[in-house]
């Protein structure tokens, strides 16, 4: 669950649970999408239709993920508590999970602010 922003520099616009459960809905429907696509194909055409819908959800996330980032560095020079972020940036850098594994930023966003 993502808290109510609490901070002056406000989520960016994805960060929230309606929009989060939206986009793994749209994410489903883009996977049986594909796969209603692929039926017929040969396989090295299947492939390529499911390789590049693979890639649009990544360009997506990448970008999700490098707003997320530059909302997170905004955030930790605007702050009035500098300690508790640099110990905040500590501790995500020896515990934290990483978008690599999460591979969808507003669940990274959730984690950071939880």
């Amino acid at each position: 669950m993502i808290r109510s922003n609490t901070h002056a520099l406000p989520l960016p616009g994805w960060a929230n649970e309606a929009q989060a459960l939206g986009d793994m809905r749209g994410r489903i429907e883009q996977r049986n999408e594909v796969q209603k696509a692929t039926r017929g194909l040969s396989p090295e055409a299947a492939e390529k239709v499911r390789r590049e819908g693979l890639q649009k959800m990544q360009r997506e996330n990448r970008q999700d993920a490098l707003e997320g980032q530059s909302w997170g560095l905004r955030r930790r020079l605007q702050t009035k508590a500098p300690q508790r972020e640099k110990m905040t940036l500590f501790w995500h850098d020896h515990c934290a999970t990483s978008i690599q594994k999460v591979k969808q930023p507003v669940l990274m966003l959730i984690q950071l602010l939880g």
